[in-house]
């Protein structure tokens, strides 16, 4: 199937600067969906949850299009930590990370309506990244706080800031922290038939058969 354009179903800043910095072509459109109304007790089911919500909102308005939902939900000791809304909240997360193994679950969901058919094409490429924070002392979390970078992030830190200072070890793809695994989703692009070192704007002629109908 020969697509024209790719969407990114996102209004994070830094999930279209990780795609852009790639050099492919794409518009990023915010999904049309209140994501706290999607819940599931399980943190990575959580993830692919919002992001297949993300994609499917925007897959009908534009047939044709492949649509990228993504999404992030924070694993702590296997409990789902949304965003904190105060200070008191983010300084509570920060307190409950410091020394600790934690989980990012990363939802990467591409989705494609054929209008011809009336048939969704899906595909799953939801992964998760480990981290473990350093022994924080109550000075250091103080001092991370008032730079108000846990504003807007799950786990109360931004990794692509100075919120790295606050870890020691990070297993799995970095790009995936600060809320798109570009590495895993260029790997099926590649797949699928999508070459960017040739062709970054399209159209692309793709394989539907890696994908599920639904």
């Amino acid at each position: 199937m020969q697509i024209s354009k790719i969407i990114l179903g996102s209004s994070s800043p830094y999930r279209k600067q990780l795609l852009e910095n790639t050099g492919l072509k794409f518009s990023a459109i915010p999904p049309d969906i209140d994501e706290k109304l999607v819940t599931h007790p399980l943190p990575p089911v959580l993830a692919y949850l919002r992001a297949e919500a993300k994609a499917k909102s925007l897959s009908q308005r534009f047939p044709g299009s492949l649509i990228i939902g993504a999404d992030q939900v924070c694993d702590i000791g296997g409990t789902s930590q949304d965003k904190c809304h105060s200070l008191e909240d983010a300084s509570r997360v920060l307190s409950q990370l410091s020394g600790k193994t934690h989980h990012l679950h990363n939802g990467l969901v591409l989705c494609l309506f054929d209008r011809t058919t009336g048939v969704t094409f899906t595909k799953d490429l939801t992964s998760m990244v480990t981290l473990t924070m350093n022994d924080l002392t109550d000075t250091e979390i103080a001092d991370y706080l008032s730079l108000g970078e846990w504003q807007g992030s799950v786990g109360s830190y931004k990794f692509e800031g100075r919120g790295r200072y606050l870890f020691n070890e990070i297993v799995g793809d970095e790009t995936a922290v600060i809320g798109l695994p570009v590495f895993t989703l260029l790997t099926f692009f590649r797949i699928m038939g999508i070459n960017i070192l040739s062709n970054a704007q399209g159209p692309w002629q793709i394989n539907l058969d890696l994908f599920e109908k639904i």
